[in-house]
């Protein structure tokens, strides 16, 4: 049973590593992929300007925001959700986290806003980790993001 989950994690690594390998540079990203194991899913994020001051700075593309959360999903959610696993195995469920996105790149005011893991100790690591994520810096206005995470081994 171990060396299957470790054939599946390499073989998620790898496909994963092509992907972005490959990925297009026009504005268009590939879909998450929601079969990969131990790699929590996304969806599209909804995110709407977080101030509504009428100034010159621009909303950031859903894209980019997707572009960042796809990354860190794979290289930070995972291990996190592979260290609860230890501790509780089998055990998976949805996350919606909403936070924002302030022009400086760095998160703010992460939420869990609904949660069916039944792991509070889980969701709130997952919540403090979101808060250390960064998104590109520059002349933006700060944005709220409201996504959906679904872990499963």
């Amino acid at each position: 049973m171990k060396i299957q989950n470790i054939v599946k994690i390499t073989l998620v690594a790898a496909l994963v590593g092509l992907v972005l390998a490959c990925a297009p540079t026009s504005n268009s990203t590939p879909p998450v992929s929601q079969n990969d194991v131990n790699v929590p899913s996304t969806e599209q994020p909804s995110s709407v300007p977080a101030d509504s001051s009428s100034d010159s700075r621009i909303n950031r593309s859903k894209t980019e925001i997707q572009e960042v959360i796809k990354l860190d999903t794979y290289n930070r959610f995972r291990v996190i959700y592979n260290q609860f696993l230890k501790k509780r195995p089998g055990f998976g469920g949805k996350i919606v986290l909403q936070f924002k996105i302030m022009s400086d790149g760095t998160v703010e005011d992460v939420s869990v806003l609904s949660s069916t893991t039944g792991y509070e100790e889980f969701d709130a690591a997952i919540a403090e980790d979101m808060g250390q994520w960064t998104f590109a810096s520059g002349n933006y206005k700060n944005a709220k993001v409201t996504i959906p995470f679904t872990f499963y081994e």
